[in-house]
């Protein structure tokens, strides 16, 4: 590998997104200085969690959640996922039903989950805006602010993922090469043929950073949950084979 440092001119940006970490491209910087804030871990713990009875899973992972400043009205503005995990998470009705929710804050901290008029549950405004019921899923979804919308109202552009029981997504989550399943305590457990499996604890290590399906601790709790994903392989007619505990 080239040393960067030496002949920045090896390095081809093109249409590339640059950073500036570093001053490896920077020809000349004038009147201007690159600033670290250390980030502070906030006392109380997490600033948004599970708190509404219509929220399962609150599923907050690098690519699940968008926050935003909103230029106008100065709010912070969050969209997050939330899982509907029950004792089977992947029965087929289930899996279906991962929805987008929104809350908002003055200061990043303090946040607030309006019950708007998008979905209802059980006949009450909820803080739901896409996902669940008929549409399906509506997973890992990401909002940004356009510039130049149409009317007002078109302020928030959002991109997601939607699966659909009746469509051809379905199809291609049965060819998928791993299946994964997270429990409503919060466990996740992910596994294929004779892939890397993993097995994480949300409630502790929600970023999924801690792989624990090697820790002999564990290896009851990875084998209940391999248990159900195969029960639900049954109700799906997925005729996948799995890794054993042993294999994993």
């Amino acid at each position: 590998m080239r040393d960067l440092t030496q002949d920045p001119s090896q390095l081809h940006v093109e249409e590339n997104v640059q950073t500036f970490l570093d001053n490896v491209i920077i020809y000349y910087a004038g009147f201007v200085a690159r600033r670290w804030h250390r980030p502070e871990k906030h006392a109380e713990g997490p600033v948004l969690q599970k708190d509404r009875p219509w929220e399962h899973v609150p599923y907050f992972t690098y690519s699940n959640y968008t926050v935003l400043r909103d230029p106008e009205d100065r709010l912070f503005k969050c969209w997050y996922e939330d899982l509907l995990a029950g004792p089977d998470y992947h029965d087929e009705d289930r899996y279906f039903k991962s929805r987008q929710l929104y809350a908002q804050s003055e200061d990043g901290i303090h946040w607030e989950k309006p019950e708007l008029d998008a979905l209802t549950e059980d006949g009450r405004k909820t803080n739901i805006v896409i996902g669940g019921g008929d549409y399906g899923t509506a997973h890992s979804m990401s909002v940004v602010i356009d510039p130049h919308p149409a009317t007002p109202g078109e302020r928030f552009r959002a991109l997601c993922t939607h699966m659909s029981r009746k469509g051809k997504e379905f199809d291609r989550i049965q060819n998928a090469r791993k299946r994964a399943l997270i429990a409503s305590n919060g466990w996740k457990l992910i596994v294929g043929h004779k892939d890397r499996s993993e097995l994480f604890n949300l409630n502790s290590d929600p970023s999924e950073l801690n792989n624990l399906i090697y820790s002999k601790d564990h290896q009851q709790r990875a084998q209940e949950l391999l248990d159900r994903l195969k029960n639900w392989q049954k109700t799906v007619n997925d005729d996948m084979e799995l890794a054993t505990v042993k294999e994993l």
